[in-house]
């Protein structure tokens, strides 16, 4: 069975090492949710009469998209784990704006009324100025291309808001600052936490697995993240990964940390001054974002095994079907299978 699991993940480890260094070789799910980046096409472009639609990602984070005819502005609405009120203390309002201009905040702004409940974040997308509508359809490949950039922005709102509080922290850190653990509850039942040293950034991430074979694929596929940089010379730049089913002693003293138990797996990247330079926007997004979208990496290709070992169970059960059907009766009436 491990031997089945490495040939599916093919290699998993060397891949997220490479990731790290700017390759584009890890097999990775999108910063940009892309169903809400679809939906935003779909309200674009009118292929369809859309007006309100409600999107939840793997982190349990809801979306809420509303398009307002009459002012032709699209609202996008999410609700996090996280306290808005904390991502605020780190900046959070100031990226958002960064990011995405001043205008497209909120602000004082009355939510429509079917966005009832008050969002963490709320952006606000002004349709009037642009000419997507006008544009002969079907849209031509650059047409589309640039449709698609414009939704893949607003659907990495998630991201850009956990962004903030990595930007923060990662500053903390290379003007020599010390900081104690920081909890990132970005999962109902699994939280990250930030703590920065002398000599690195540690990202811990507590992942609670539903039942036993997760955790056994799971822990055969963190091992290979663990042990590549063994076997890889070129991966020595890239942040070591361990893991561990205790809590952490860096952490064991934080709030609300979770409590250990048999199906919880902790896992430690720690992070130099190359991941985290924050004179390089581009790097400290792809650091936090692969961060954020690991425990989620991680269960995509638990699935992926579940399907590989289920078709190979139907594959052999279809064989010996077919070695019965082929059976023949002897003499005394006792059906006779001849299995090579």
């Amino acid at each position: 069975l491990k031997l089945q699991f490495l040939y599916l993940i093919g290699r998993g480890g060397g891949a997220c090492g490479n990731a790290f260094e700017g390759s584009d070789k890890m097999l990775q799910l999108e910063a940009a949710n892309r169903a809400v980046s679809q939906t935003l096409y779909t309200m674009l472009s009118q292929e369809k009469n859309m007006r309100l639609s409600r999107v939840q990602d793997f982190h349990g984070t809801r979306w809420e998209l509303f398009y307002d005819e009459a002012e032709a502005k699209i609202y996008i609405a999410v609700y996090m784990n996280v306290s808005k009120n904390r991502l605020g203390k780190w900046g959070l309002q100031e990226h958002l704006a960064k990011v995405y201009g001043k205008d497209a905040l909120l602000g004082d702004q009355a939510l429509p009324d079917l966005l009832t409940e008050d969002p963490d974040v709320c952006i606000v997308i002004d349709d009037s100025g642009d000419d997507w509508r006008s544009r002969p359809q079907p849209y031509t490949k650059a047409d589309k291309e640039a449709i698609k950039k414009f939704c893949d922005k607003y659907a990495a709102l998630y991201v850009q808001c956990m962004l903030c509080a990595f930007t923060h922290h990662f500053k903390l850190f290379e003007e020599g600052e010390e900081f104690k653990p920081v909890r990132l509850a970005f999962r109902e039942n699994d939280s990250m936490y930030i703590h920065g040293t002398k000599d690195n950034v540690a990202v811990y991430t507590s992942m609670c697995f539903a039942t036993d074979d997760d955790l056994l694929y799971g822990t055969l596929f963190l091992q290979e993240f663990q042990d590549i940089k063994k076997h890889e010379r070129n991966l020595s730049g890239a942040p070591s990964c361990t893991f561990s089913t205790k809590v952490p002693a860096e952490i064991a003293n934080a709030k609300n940390v979770e409590s250990e138990s048999p199906n919880r797996l902790w896992i430690t990247f720690r992070l130099f001054s190359k991941h985290i330079d924050t004179s390089k926007p581009d790097t400290v997004f792809n650091t936090a974002q692969l961060l954020l979208q690991f425990p989620n990496y991680v269960n995509y290709h638990i699935s992926c095994c579940h399907a590989y070992v289920h078709s190979r169970m139907r594959t052999r059960h279809a064989s010996l079907l077919q070695v019965l059907n082929r059976a023949k009766t002897n003499q005394t009436g006792h059906v006779v299978v001849k299995i090579e």
